[in-house]
């Protein structure tokens, strides 16, 4: 066992709650070269204010918020500044007492630098100044090293103590601080503007895979911060982490605005979508929160009364939060003039918002080159991406039939309250858009001819569809369903880009052998089901179920692709191997293979026998083997009755007490072993809930959440605020008579596992083709690139030139000794394309216009011909024919929807054929003896022309006919053969030029001996 793998680590996070409030990016450490004083080691940006890395401590150079807003509004909008006017400000020092100087060093570079010159002094420039994610000190007290880095949540730093060395030489002593106090084990340091709280240390150690609690507290003394730590293992990593609160904030809509569904990006912002609705008597000016530049800053229109909740008529309300919850970062509506339902969100990439969502509305904002571009009739689903600034749609699309799709209404499969509004959406690596959801018609949804199921059994039928990056085309989908109801709720893509969904079924469905559960248990049953997503193949499906109602409303995977569910159950699940559980719970986990026939755990939650306690909202397996679980229990609704009352929660719940009404969100230890962490969320005076939807943890265990909070009985009392909101939260307070789609960001700080994680740009290049790697891994030690080439790099980020052509698998391997999870990796495909210059022949057809055009060059991506004449073809060998003779410039593209395209030109002259000026003769003389004008015949046709011809005498007798240009007539009669009497034929013949029309001619012939 290498060193690094028994030191034992205090993890301490920094949530500054009160930090002005500017958008909370992750803080980039630029090195000081030279163009700063020497006692700065590194000087990063953060929320109004600056942090500069020290040999001893850190300073925070804090602007009190209210001034750096006015500050920035003046400068941009070039106004006057206030008489007397001035920026408040507040220095706050930490020092590590008896700390060595240390030179600390940057880890993790970013791909860029950045250049200082100021002012004349040279010496005072530097450039090319490196940017890093990371800052690590190395033995700052004897056998304790500290790092400095971003997490989701913000700025964190970790104390590493190696072997014997003893946490309690750490002293923090802060200098500046106006006031530092303990209260309830919460440390709070306040200053002029602003202050700063840092919630009780958790701490633990993982034995293997267990997870081990140590008992660890804040010690006070003056101003100066010391850690007490109880009996630990110092052979293992202790790990420092407390459970924070991020944010909590609501929407700010004065408009009745409903809760749905939210999600994060690689930032740690937070995106919420509800809907909205027209304003109520009690706030008639009411409205959603639109920012100036959005996509649609008004509603369409509020005159539907489509759907299982007509009478509210409402647009979707989309809301994105900076990762401290103080900035609407931007807000818009979505929607036509009937009503739109956000299901479930999700960010790519590029950390663009995808939506799936469903509507009645016929105008709402699709794309022209959408792959549906009408509304199928009753609700359709509806998928959209908005660019990164929220001010313009990337895609949008209806996918939908003449039935009800994308709804769940009139069916028993509704079990909880807004269980009508379920589905969820995934983006792959290859950027391409999954979605699951449900269907209600059997045409006009574009089902692939490979289909797992191509033909639609009755009733709703779950709906799985792939979707290429621009919403334009339908790559592939497939119904899964019988002849009774059936709906699927949930997607992943696990570690081998395989789809997981599962949902709820009354119909006898197909079943892969050796299923968990090969048949209908009776009633309604939860189903799973894996598929290829390359070869589109099911791979595994399986019932889950009792006798009685159960429902598989969530999937995830860990890292050796297991499957895990969670739903709901009014029978008696199986437990196993899971020394947690309630026996006859109303919620149940399970863990399977990867086949769906092995049930590795199960385990029931719950204080109900057979009786679901909460809706589930949001499910995860990280990478350490935690479960993580929400849900919403109240009697909000119509539907099942749920309550959080009396529901266990652990001694560091962040909410301990609960009116029956709230959240409830946990975390299990790898196989339900053990409840590690439990808490509620909601307000105290109204029934908490989502109205459909899903919302989502990452994978360090952070949970983004929607919530339909503080909405009033009927008659109210109204503008209730019950749900507490952070310091500085973006709206303190419900502005709205009625509901406010709050939001909440949780960090429940369980995990210390690593995250690999990239992104290759571009995928797909034509030979040689140069990629660039970005690094977005969580934590990590080391970093290994194997590109598939046989090459390979060790850089945080790496750039490589393919010079072969192919497809290539490339990795990224993260190694922390420290972490849970020791290694992870992440590949993508890499398709490099060769470079064959075009290449083509034109052959032309005799006697015509047409002309084949024939390809010579090899085109993976595709064809493309433009004929010069107006129009294309993008087969591989077309025939043209063209309208009219002349000379043409014709245009030929190989990979023109890729970026190896290649064009050629050549120049085509398509001439009539020559041909002479018809002659046709009146007389001739077949005597053979002087062989001179014995034979009828025209002069002047060509090959290309036509003819017809029939001769009669003066009986009218036909006595010759032909259809050959070149004919010659002797005299003698076609039928016996004999030379006819001398005297005068009468001819009637009609000729063609190459294709043109007929001409006839009659006349007569002489024929004389």
């Amino acid at each position: 066992m290498g060193i690094k793998q028994r030191q034992a680590m205090l993890l301490l996070l920094w949530v500054a709650y009160a930090l002005p409030s500017f958008a909370q990016t992750p803080v980039q450490f630029t090195r000081n070269d030279g163009q700063w004083h020497p006692n700065v080691l590194f000087e990063g940006d953060i929320l109004s204010g600056k942090l500069f890395v020290e040999q001893q401590g850190f300073t925070y150079y804090f602007l009190h918020g209210d001034d750096y807003s006015t500050f920035h509004d003046i400068s941009h909008h070039k106004k006057e500044f206030p008489e007397g006017f001035a920026m408040r400000y507040h220095v706050l020092r930490t020092k590590f007492v008896g700390a060595k100087p240390n030179l600390a060093d940057g880890k993790m570079p970013y791909p860029f630098h950045r250049n200082y010159f100021i002012g004349r002094d040279k010496s005072k420039w530097a450039s090319q100044v490196p940017v890093f994610n990371e800052v690590d000190y190395t033995n700052l007290y004897p056998g304790i090293d500290l790092k400095l880095y971003n997490d989701a949540s913000g700025l964190k730093y970790d104390w590493i103590i190696a072997p014997h060395a003893d946490p309690a030489q750490i002293n923090i002593h802060y200098e500046g601080a106006e006031d530092i106090f303990l209260d309830n084990g919460i440390l709070y340091i306040r200053t002029s503007v602003n202050h700063l709280v840092e919630g009780v240390p958790l701490a633990y150690q993982m034995v293997g895979e267990e997870r081990r609690l140590v008992p660890c507290s804040y010690v006070l003394e003056g101003k100066n911060i010391r850690f007490k730590v109880g009996e630990y293992n110092p052979d293992l990593p202790l790990i420092i982490d407390p459970p924070i609160m991020i944010f909590a904030t609501y929407s700010g809509s004065s408009a009745d605005n409903f809760g749905f569904t939210a999600t994060y990006d690689s930032r740690g912002n937070l995106y919420a979508a509800g809907n909205v609705t027209e304003p109520y008597p009690q706030a008639p000016n009411g409205r959603y929160p639109a920012t100036t530049g959005a996509f649609q800053v008004n509603p369409a229109g509020f005159i539907g009364t489509s759907g299982p909740y007509g009478f509210f008529q409402c647009d979707m309300a989309i809301s994105k939060y900076d990762s401290s919850g103080k900035v609407l970062v931007w807000a818009s509506y979505l929607g036509g003039t009937d009503n739109d339902y956000p299901h479930s969100l999700v960010v790519d990439a590029e950390d663009r918002l995808v939506i799936l969502g469903s509507t009645y509305s016929d105008d709402f904002p699709v794309d022209s080159l959408a792959a549906d571009t009408t509304l199928g009739g009753g609700a359709d689903i509806v998928v959209v991406k908005f660019s990164f600034d929220g001010s313009a749609l990337v895609g949008s699309t209806y996918i939908g039939g003449p039935g009800d799709d994308g709804v769940l209404d009139n069916t028993a499969l509704t079990y909880n309250f807004a269980d009508n509004h379920r589905g969820d959406i995934q983006v792959a690596r290859s950027g391409n858009i999954f979605f699951a959801s449900c269907a209600k018609s059997s045409s006009g949804i574009l089902i692939s001819p490979d289909a797992i199921q191509t033909q639609h059994g009755g009733g709703y039928d779950g709906l799985i569809m792939e979707l290429d990056s621009s919403l334009q085309n339908v790559m592939w989908a497939t119904y899964w369903g019988g002849d009774k109801d059936d709906a699927l709720y949930a997607l992943r893509i696990d570690r081998s880009n395989n789809l997981i969904s599962g949902g709820g079924t009354l119909s006898t469905l197909f079943t892969t052998p050796d299923a968990l559960y090969p048949t209908r248990q009776g009633g309604i049953d939860g189903m799973v089901l894996r598929i290829d997503q390359g070869t589109k193949k099911l791979l595994a499906s399986t019932y889950i179920g009792t006798a009685q109602y159960d429902q598989v409303y969530f999937v995830d995977f860990d890292l050796k692709n297991h499957v895990y569910v969670f739903g709901q159950t009014a029978g008696t699940m199986p437990l196993v191997g899971s020394p947690y559980n309630f026996p006859g719970g109303g919620q149940f986990i399970m863990k399977m293979d990867e086949k769906l026939d092995s049930l590795l755990m199960a385990t029931t939650l719950g204080n109900r026998t057979n009786n679901p306690n909460f809706s589930p909202t949001a499910f995860l397996v990280d990478n350490c083997y935690n479960i993580y679980f929400a849900g919403w229990g109240s009697d909000a609704g119509v539907g099942h009755v749920g309550t959080t009352a009396g529901l266990p929660v652990t001694p560091d719940a962040l909410y301990p007490q609960t009116d029956g009404n709230d959240f409830y969100l946990g975390v299990l230890d790898k196989n339900a072993q053990n409840l590690i962490y439990a808490t509620f969320f909601g307000g105290t005076q109204t029934a908490d809930h989502v109205d459909g939807g899903t919302s989502r943890f990452d994978k360090r265990g952070v949970v983004y959440h929607s919530i339909c909070g503080s909405c009033p009985e009927s008659g109210g009392p109204y503008f209730i605020s019950d749900i507490v909101t952070t310091p500085g939260a973006a709206f303190p307070i419900n502005s709205s008579p009625r509901c406010s789609n709050a939001s909440f960001k949780l960090d429940f700080q369980i995990t210390y596992a690593i995250e690999s994680d990239f992104i290759a740009a571009p995928q797909l290049g034509c030979s040689p083709l140069t990629v660039n790697f970005t690094n977005r891994s969580y934590k990590g030690t080391s970093f290994t690139w194997v590109f598939g080439d046989g090459s390979s790099d060790t850089g945080y980020n790496a750039t490589h030139t393919y010079t072969q052509s192919g497809k290539f698998r490339a990795y990224l391997k993260v190694v922390d000794s420290l972490s849970c999870n020791l290694v992870d990796s992440v590949f993508v495909d890499i398709e490099v394309v060769p470079t064959i210059p075009s290449d083509f022949t034109a052959s032309f057809k005799p006697c015509s216009k047409e002309v084949q055009f024939n390809a010579n060059s090899a085109a993976p991506l595709g064809y493309f011909w433009d004929f010069g004449d107006g129009t294309t073809s993008t087969l591989k060998d077309p025939l043209h024919e063209y309208t009219n003779y002349g000379t043409y410039v014709v245009r030929f593209i190989t990979n023109k929807s890729g970026p190896c395209a290649d064009t050629l030109e050549k120049t085509i002259n398509l001439t009539e054929p020559a041909g002479g000026k018809l002659m046709i003769p009146n007389v001739f003389t077949p005597d053979p003896g002087d062989n001179l004008n014995t034979c009828y015949s025209f002069d002047g046709l060509n090959n290309c022309d036509e003819l017809e011809i029939e001769i009669y005498n003066r009986y009218a007798e036909l006595v010759y006919e032909s259809k050959d240009i070149h004919f010659c007539w002797n005299g003698a009669s076609q039928a016996t053969g004999r030379l006819l009497p001398a005297g005068v034929y009468y001819v009637i013949a009609k000729v063609r030029s190459s294709g043109g029309e007929w001409v006839d001619y009659k006349g007569t012939v002489t024929m004389i001996y």
